[in-house]
């Protein structure tokens, strides 16, 4: 029996048959199986029915089987199908101990559709749970950065020590903790009037002093001030 015969048989014992099925029984492949159909259509040999995806065909003269006659509506297409009217058809070829060949391949924009369908249509929605492979689609935002706390200032106040530690006492924003490098002598200037030039934290008042001026030098040498002895007045004679 060569192809065309055992297509023809195959069709004439399953009438209402899908290329799908043809090919996986009569394992002959999709080119040479659609060339053989489309041959026997215009030689009037066989019939077919339907639309693609859902072309069936039958025996020239015979009308394809009545659950066949209605193709069943594709789960998604650009038309707003019934979800119902599809799970009624899945549920009634279970019933009827057909069984059910499923080949499901979904995209991801396709299965984000698929779950705000079905959450959206739910009077009681709960936690939905979406699958890893959508997850990563959903776009995350990134913690923006925490402020720098740290700025430059300079600040005038009154050198103190308490605890081995050094603290300016300003007008602005009270005692300040002072943190000052080796070339920054603070001792030399305790209890003086200074001005500090650092980077200062606001959060924990602390001052990274990199620059420090005494404000109360005093000359090393005395300077005398000229004074002048004024000149008595002369005293004019009486008349």
């Amino acid at each position: 029996m060569d192809q065309n015969e055992a297509v023809l048989a195959y069709i004439r014992a399953h009438p209402g048959t899908s290329a799908h099925d043809i090919k996986e029984s009569l394992n002959i492949p999709e080119r040479t199986l659609f060339r053989l159909l489309k041959e026997m259509v215009q030689a009037k040999q066989i019939s077919r029915f339907g639309h693609k995806p859902h072309i069936i065909y039958t025996i020239a003269g015979i009308s394809p089987a009545g659950r066949n006659k209605t193709a069943d509506p594709p789960l998604v297409s650009l038309q707003i199908t019934n979800p119902i009217t599809y799970l009624k058809i899945w549920w009634g070829k279970v019933m009827g101990n057909e069984g059910v060949d499923l080949h499901l391949k979904i995209k991801p924009l396709t299965a984000i559709a698929m779950v705000v369908a079905l959450s959206g249509g739910s009077f009681v929605l709960g936690r939905i749970t979406l699958p890893e492979p959508i997850v990563k689609y959903i776009p995350q935002l990134a913690p923006s950065p925490s402020p720098n706390p740290w700025r430059e200032a300079a600040y005038t106040g009154k050198v103190v020590e308490s605890n081995q530690k050094y603290y300016l006492d300003t007008a602005d924003v009270g005692v300040i903790t002072l943190e000052a490098p080796q070339n920054v002598n603070l001792p030399k200037l305790l209890n003086r009037r200074i001005l500090a030039i650092g980077q200062y934290n606001q959060l924990i008042k602390i001052l990274k002093v990199t620059a420090a001026t005494d404000m109360e030098l005093l000359p090393t040498q005395v300077i005398p001030v000229p004074t002048t002895t004024p000149s008595p007045s002369p005293i004019l004679p009486t008349l």
